[in-house]
């Protein structure tokens, strides 16, 4: 047998079973009707409406069979309620659940089950409808449905039992409230009353009455707004119409009410809108007196404000008085935990730092002793301490004489000790005197400097070599301050000035290379110093002579802020260039400007004119019989013929003018800023052809110049094409070759 497990809702369906009062009922006539009609209308022997208690099942109504409960767990309706529907059993014989239940196999041999829940009008369950049968059966869809319509009318009779309790209830409650407001009403030590809504008293209680001074037939004649303090009615009037207007279903205020013999009394006023089926809309208010707390309150203010005068005064005496110690335990909790704090780094620098740390009194007695102390030297803490500095160290150790008073700065020492190993350490000792209790103490720190020396004779030995390096490169190198003074100069930058190393030192920039060159020099430096590498050329006049300098200014990357400075000797390159330069523009037989230079210095000269300088004249020269000379006397006398030729209208020229040999015989002339070029071309020419005639002295042959001469003019503001004004000198030349030996022609035309 497997007992059904209890409902979700089982308590709340207990509680409701008990209130309703169903569970030994009386015998319900109309329930026993239909159970009757039941075991008819389904032709089977027992018909039976249960309601499921605790621990049992009792019968409301049945027929067939004479006990009116059972055990709960032995129960098929316990199975019934927890299903939503019918619930049917068609042989319970072979079912787990039922087969060896005393009811199937006793009295009263069930077999056959079907159970409907029944339901309150919350639809809790209450029990079942059930039909038992002793031999097998299975109930249609059909009736089933009969089954379920049986049920709602056994609910509808449970739901009229259920009504007809709670009108009792209700009935049994109103009368207790009745009765309860009566009483409250008449006994009450406030003022009640109810009112119509128009304001008329309908009823008024003897608190009210009391508050008044008035008889309840005198209020009755009167409206309570009537009652109220003019200035009142204006803040309650609006809380009155809204509650009229239903916007509101009660309010509150403290207002002043008239007394029956004139004098105002206050009150606290709620008012409540009552509306019931059985009266009319009407309201009840409740009139607290608030006379003697008003009076009480206008007391507790004077009381208050001479109070809280005193109160304000006290309390800002003893604020200060807080405030102050606070601020001295603030400063002392402060200055403790920063005196604990300083310990504890002390303890914990002293501890932890690698320099030694030795503190000693008075008479060199060691006090203290840090465990860098005894890596330092190889002696525990416990074998030193108490023991006096000498017996470390020696009588005539440089630490035993550093003295002095708690006043006097830190002294710094550095010196040589031995270890517990016997190896010498060099180490630097800071010491200082300071009281503690009114103990002078002597602090000594000992901080190992071998590394530190073994690097600075590393440093030493890098700079020899780098001395040996840059004094041994053809450049001057020097390093110099963001102030301008020299912090190195190597031999080289020494020579060329005139120094030695230790002058240089000395010395600043503007010192050395003058003041001109200074000023040209720093806007370089100020550059080099903002971290661009700048490069220039500069002559100088130097101890040993004027030399050319290509300088190089690189900024400082390191540490020490400053500007290298490098030096190339270019002047023998500088003398070189300017050699090659004046043989690219330059005939080397008459070292005149060859057709190279001829070509630029023209084209300049023609975009002068251009622009509205003077006019320019270009003349075309041909030596006449030249090649007859070359042939008949020989090379050597046809150059110096061509020297010669040269010299003549070289001296012929003006300063400015540019004679020029463009190949062969053929020379030419340019002749800018000419002012009245119309007489000063064949003056020149005349000059010229003159000179030519007066016979020299030529690789010892006696010989005069004889040429033709060609010009053509570019007009200021013209724009002459090279070409172009070539051409016309030169066509002018061929015309007066045409004309004869030792002639000229000029093109004096804007074409």
């Amino acid at each position: 047998m497997i007992a059904p497990p209890l409902p979700r809702d089982e308590h709340s369906r207990l509680e409701r079973l008990c209130i309703l009062g169903l569970l030994d009922h009386e015998p319900i006539d109309q329930l026993d009707r239909l159970t009757r009609l039941i075991t008819r209308h389904f032709a089977l022997p027992i018909a039976m409406v249960s309601l499921t208690d605790v621990n049992r099942q009792w019968f409301l109504a049945r027929t067939g069979v004479d006990m009116c409960e059972i055990n709960r767990e032995h129960s098929f309706c316990g199975h019934a309620i927890l299903r939503p529907d019918i619930m049917q059993v068609p042989d319970a014989r072979r079912d787990l659940r039922f087969a060896d239940n005393p009811l199937v196999t006793d009295d009263p041999g069930v077999v056959f089950y079907a159970g409907r829940p029944l339901r309150a009008l919350d639809g809790v369950v209450l029990g079942t409808l059930c039909l038992v049968d002793h031999v097998p059966r299975h109930l249609d869809e059909d009736a089933c449905r009969d089954l379920d319509d049986f049920g709602r009318l056994v609910e509808n009779t449970l739901h009229d039992l259920e009504r007809r309790h709670q009108v009792r209830t209700l009935n049994q409650v109103l009368e207790d409230k009745e009765h309860l407001f009566t009483l409250t009403f008449n006994q009450s030590s406030v003022g009640m009353a109810l009112s119509s809504l128009e304001g008329k008293w309908l009823r008024a209680n003897p608190g009210l009455e009391r508050l008044l001074g008035y008889s309840e037939h005198e209020m009755l004649s009167r409206t309570w707004l009537a009652m109220t303090h003019p200035e009142d009615l204006q803040r309650e009037q609006p809380l009155f119409d809204a509650l009229i207007a239903g916007q509101r279903q009660d309010y509150r205020l403290e207002k002043r009410m008239i007394r029956a013999d004139g004098t105002q009394c206050w009150v606290q006023l709620s008012v409540t809108l009552c509306q019931s089926r059985t009266m009319a809309p009407h309201m009840i208010a409740v009139f607290a007196d608030l006379t003697e707390r008003k009076q009480a309150e206008a007391e507790l203010v004077r009381l208050q404000q001479g109070l809280e005068q005193q109160v304000q005064s006290r309390t800002s005496e003893l604020s200060r008085t807080v405030e102050q110690l606070h601020q001295e335990m603030r400063e002392r909790g402060a200055m403790q935990q920063q005196l604990w704090q300083e310990q504890r780094r002390l303890q914990h620098m002293l501890e932890h730092t690698s320099n030694a740390f030795l503190e000693l009194d008075a008479d060199f007695i060691i006090t203290g002793w840090n465990p860098a102390s005894t890596t330092l030297l190889g002696w525990h803490a416990d074998e030193m301490l108490g023991r006096p500095l000498f017996g470390l160290l020696g009588a005539d150790h440089p630490l035993l004489s550093l003295s002095g008073n708690p006043q006097s700065p830190p002294r710094r020492l550095e010196c040589d000790i031995i270890t517990r190993a016997g190896r010498h350490i060099p180490v630097e000792v800071i010491a200082e005197r300071y009281q503690f209790d009114g103990k002078v103490r002597l602090a000594l720190f000992l901080h190992d400097i071998s590394a530190r020396r073994q690097v600075l004779a590393e440093i030493e030995r890098g700079r020899a070599r780098l001395r040996a390096i840059t004094d041994g490169l053809p450049v001057t190198i020097s390093m110099v301050s963001p102030e301008g003074r020299y912090l190195f100069a190597n031999q080289a930058y020494c020579r060329y000035f005139g120094l030695d190393t230790e002058q240089m030192r000395e010395m600043s920039v503007r010192d050395v290379i003058g003041e001109e060159a200074h000023g040209r020099a720093m806007a370089y430096v100020a550059k080099a110093l903002a971290g661009e590498q700048v490069s220039f050329e500069r002559r100088f006049d130097l101890p040993i002579g004027q030399r050319d300098l290509r300088i190089t200014m690189i900024p400082s990357r390191g540490d020490e802020p400053g500007v290298y400075i490098l030096g190339s000797d270019i002047t023998e390159f500088k003398a070189l260039q300017s050699q090659l330069e004046h043989e690219a523009a330059h005939d080397p037989l008459t070292g005149l400007p060859n057709r190279r230079a001829f070509t630029l210095r023209l084209s300049r000269e023609l975009e002068r004119v251009r622009q509205n300088a003077e006019p320019l004249g270009l003349l075309f020269l041909d030596l006449d019989g030249f090649k007859g000379i070359n042939d008949r006397l020989g090379h050597h006398v046809g150059d110096a013929l061509l020297q010669r030729f040269a010299q003549v209208l070289s001296a012929e020229v003006r300063p400015g003018d540019m004679v020029a040999r463009l190949a062969g015989d053929e020379f030419t002339i340019i002749l800018p800023a000419l002012r009245q070029p119309a007489q000063e071309l064949p003056a020149l020419c005349e000059r010229l052809l003159a000179a030519m005639a007066v016979p020299g002295d030529v690789a010892g042959h006696r010989l005069p110049l004889a040429g033709s001469i060609g010009g053509a003019l570019c007009h200021s503001g013209q724009y002459c094409h090279i070409d172009d004004l070539l051409h016309r000198a030169d066509a002018a030349m061929y015309q007066a070759k045409q004309a004869g030996k030792g002639r000229f022609a000029l093109d004096l035309s804007t074409a």
